[in-house]
């Protein structure tokens, strides 16, 4: 499978429309992400996913929404407490709207360090969590907020050399059906 980025309103992967439709045909396991921008329109954001990615049918992944530090770049001279306040409101709309839309719950991407200090609403454990954790131990730190209901994918490093192609390295503990569910 891929993951193709789309960061912000305004940026889409150039070679994300080749790549989404060649990985169709090809039969793999598709899943396309956003990067969430705290400093821009929610409901903007989710209708720039669903406008650039289209339909995305049971064979894919469902929508995944990295939200890191990056994410925040544009809030320099906010609080602690007002990104938390503003991706609680931004995060939860947008992963509700595609929710809504394309009927599938949401994955959340994002790292431990991040998710303990901004993404304390128990409201986020509802979605996934796509953990970035790179760490040499049996188990990843899980978030409090996750620690119920655990991750559903692990990055376990940035870099991991295939075929000399340098690549994250990410693990999923289930099956075909369980990573499309």
């Amino acid at each position: 499978g891929s993951d193709m980025c789309i960061r912000d309103r305004a940026y889409v992967d150039a070679k994300f429309e080749g790549n989404w439709k060649a990985l169709k045909q090809e039969n793999y396991i598709r899943g396309a992400y956003h990067f969430y921008d705290a400093s821009e329109n929610a409901q903007q954001q989710a209708l720039h996913f669903i406008n650039t990615v289209g339909d995305i049918n049971a064979g894919d992944i469902t929508p995944i929404v990295d939200i890191e530090g990056a994410s925040l770049s544009k809030l320099n001279s906010n609080t602690t407490k007002q990104k938390i306040d503003l991706i609680e409101k931004g995060l939860l709309q947008l992963l509700a709207d595609l929710q809504l839309h394309y009927g599938r719950k949401p994955i959340v991407y994002t790292n431990y360090t991040f998710a303990q200090k901004y993404l304390i609403n128990t409201r986020f454990s509802d979605y996934p969590l796509w953990l970035a954790e790179y760490t040499s131990e049996n188990q990843p730190e899980i978030p409090n907020v996750w620690k119920e209901r655990g991750f559903k994918i692990w990055q376990k490093s940035d870099t991991y050399k295939l075929d000399s192609t340098e690549l994250d390295y990410d693990v999923f503990y289930g099956t075909p059906r369980q990573l499309l569910n």
